[in-house]
C-alpha cells in the first residue's frame, strides 16, 4: 500500500511525530511505500530512509491556521496523485484546518481516509475558549463542542482511530442514535521494547515526573503538595521534574521551600526511567500517555490519577501500579509511602509492569494497523 501521514511537525517533538515516525519506519519494513507531510521540521531523530519526507508549501512557524491554504491544498493533492497515495493518515483528527485541508485534497481521489485522535475524547471540557466564562458554562461549551468537532470528523473520515477502547465506549454513549463501525481503538506503540534485565537494587530512591510542564493539564502543583507532607520524614528519597513548559518557573517557585527537588528540563527520559523507582501522573485528562508505558517499560511503578478512562488500559491497579481517586490527595501520598516501605512491593509490582508492556510492542500495534489497511 502507498500510504500518507500528515504530521503537524516531524521527526520529533513530542508523543504525536514519536508515533508517526515509530509507525512510517514499521510500515516501510513491512513492504509498504511510506510518505510523510509536515507543517515543520523538528529536531533530528532516525526516520528509515525509504519513508519519504515534505514540508508543506506554505508553512508559518506559529501558525496552524496557515496550513489551510489553496497552496497546501494544492500541494497536497499533487502529492496524492504524484505518488498513488491510497491511504492518507491525518494524525491531527481534531484539529479543523488539517480536517478541512485534507478533506479538499483528497476529494475525488479514491483514497482511504483515515483519521487519529492522540487525546481524551472529551479534553474540549478542559480546554480554554478566548472569551471568559464561569466554569459550569466552560463545561457546557466544552461538551457542546465534543459533540460537534467529533460528529464533523466521523463524517469525514472513513476510519476514525481512538487510543483506546474506553475512547471508542464513550463515542458511542454521546452518538447512541449513530452507526459507528468506523470508529476503532489502536494504541500507540512503544517505539523501543526494553529487553534487558534490571537490577532493582540499583534503583535509587527517585519519585519522577516527566511532561510538559503545564499546570492546567498536568496539575504539578499537587505534587509539589504531596511531597510537602512527605519530604521530611523520607530525608534520603529524591522528587525529580523532566519537561519544560509555560509553568516550569511557576513550578521551580512553588517547590522551592521543600528539599530534594530537583528540575532537569527537557531530556531523554529513558535514563530517568531506567533510575527511578515510581513515576507521578496527576493530569486533569489525557489521551494514552505513553510516559506511562515508558515507564513500566523500564521497571519504574507509575501511581496516575482515575482522570482519564485510558488510564485502566496500562495500569491494573495494585498489580503493576496504582489508580489513585482523581484529586485525592491523601490516598496519593498513602501509596507513595506504601511503596517507599516495602522495596519487595516495588520490586514486584515493577516486574509485573515489564510483562505489561508487551502489548504495546511496535510488532503487536502494526498488525492492528495491518488489519485496518487491509479492510481498506
Amino acid at each position: 500500500m502507498n500510504i500518507l501521514f500528515i504530521s503537524d511537525r516531524f521527526p520529533a517533538n513530542g508523543g504525536i511525530e514519536t508515533v508517526t515516525r515509530t509507525l512510517a519506519n514499521a510500515f516501510v519494513v513491512q513492504g509498504h511505500s511510506v510518505v510523510v507531510c509536515y507543517r515543520m521540521k523538528s529536531r533530528s531523530e532516525f526516520v528509515d530512509n525509504r519513508v519519504e519526507q515534505y514540508q508543506f508549501s506554505k508553512t508559518s512557524q506559529s501558525k496552524k491556521i496557515d496550513v489551510y491554504s489553496k497552496e497546501n491544498i494544492d500541494f497536497l493533492r499533487n502529492l496524492i496523485v504524484e505518488k498513488k497515495i491510497q491511504i492518507l493518515i491525518n494524525q491531527h483528527a481534531f484539529n479543523k484546518y488539517y480536517n478541512d485541508l485534507c478533506k479538499k485534497a483528497k476529494r475525488e481521489l479514491g483514497v482511504t481516509f483515515i483519521q487519529c485522535h492522540h487525546f481524551s475524547l472529551f479534553w474540549f471540557m478542559y480546554s480554554r475558549p478566548k472569551i471568559y466564562l464561569p466554569v459550569f458554562l466552560l463545561k457546557i461549551y466544552g461538551f457542546l463542542a465534543t459533540l460537534y468537532v467529533t460528529s464533523t470528523v466521523i463524517k469525514n473520515s472513513d476510519k476514525l482511530v481512538l487510543l483506546s477502547e474506553s475512547f471508542v465506549k464513550q463515542c458511542k454513549k454521546i452518538f447512541p442514535w449513530k452507526n459507528l463501525n468506523s470508529v476503532i481503538a489502536i494504541p500507540n506503540p512503544i517505539p523501543n521494547l526494553n529487553t534487558q534485565p534490571i537490577n532493582f537494587s540499583q534503583k535509587e530512591n527517585i519519585i519522577l515526573y516527566v511532561g510538559r510542564m503545564a499546570e492546567n493539564q498536568k496539575r504539578m502543583s499537587v505534587i509539589i503538595k504531596c511531597w510537602s507532607m512527605i519530604c521530611n520524614k523520607y530525608k534520603d528519597w529524591k522528587l525529580v521534574f523532566v519537561g519544560d513548559g509555560p509553568d516550569l518557573e511557576k513550578t521551580k517557585k512553588l517547590a522551592k521551600p521543600f528539599p530534594n527537588v530537583y528540575f532537569e528540563g527537557f531530556n531523554d527520559s529513558a535514563p530517568y526511567f531506567a533510575r527511578a523507582s515510581m513515576l507521578l501522573m496527576t493530569s486533569k485528562y489525557e489521551g494514552l500517555p505513553m510516559t506511562l508505558i515508558e515507564s513500566q517499560n523500564f521497571g519504574c511503578i507509575p501511581l496516575a490519577m482515575d482522570s482519564f478512562a485510558s488510564v485502566n488500559d496500562v495500569i491494573d491497579n495494585g498489580q503493576n501500579g496504582f489508580i489513585i481517586p482523581n484529586g485525592n490527595l491523601n490516598i496519593l501520598i498513602e501509596k507513595i509511602c506504601l511503596l517507599i516501605d516495602n522495596a519487595e512491593l516495588r520490586e514486584r509490582m515493577a516486574k509485573n509492569g515489564m510483562e505489561n508492556v508487551k502489548k504495546f510492542s511496535v510488532e503487536n500495534i502494526v498488525e492492528k494497523w495491518e488489519n485496518v489497511i487491509r479492510e481498506r
